[in-house]
């Protein structure tokens, strides 16, 4: 086999292997864009959903307050969001039990009663498989 030709055959190889490195890229993408979004914590949840309706949010502040800790089979707490002109506007989270069937509404903004995700204890995966999410999310990935 001459040079010209075993050149012709490593540059198939190299094309065969990069191909392959970035089909499996894609389907990591594909994989973590199809993959159902986990919250652990209200907060997390709440900025997705203004995210998702495209209100840019400074910060989020929950506070219980005295008549919302008398029970344990209801959990409601006032919501406020300190928006980026430094206007704050108040809302209400409400959920069945802490962690499940949540909405939370801010009225001002024309969110009544909107549905938020069930909280998990902590994401499942592997810590990789985190940290790629947190990646794809920084640039845009996840939607």
């Amino acid at each position: 086999m001459n040079d010209e030709r075993r050149q012709q055959v490593a540059q198939r190889i190299a094309l065969l292997i990069g191909g392959s490195v970035i089909l499996c890229l894609g389907l990591v993408v594909l994989a973590l864009a199809a993959r159902p979004r986990q919250f652990t914590s209200h907060r997390d949840a709440i900025g997705y959903a203004l995210t998702q309706r495209n209100i840019a949010y400074d910060a989020i502040f929950i506070n219980r307050t005295w008549p919302d800790t008398l029970t344990n089979e209801y959990y409601g707490a006032n919501l406020q969001v300190q928006l980026p002109s430094g206007r704050t506007v108040a809302g209400r989270l409400e959920c069945r039990v802490e962690r499940t069937q949540c909405r939370f509404s801010l009225a001002t903004l024309g969110i009544v009663r909107q549905p938020l995700p069930e909280l998990v204890a902590e994401r499942e995966g592997p810590e990789w498989l985190q940290w790629l999410e947190d990646v794809g999310e920084g640039l845009g990935v996840r939607g």
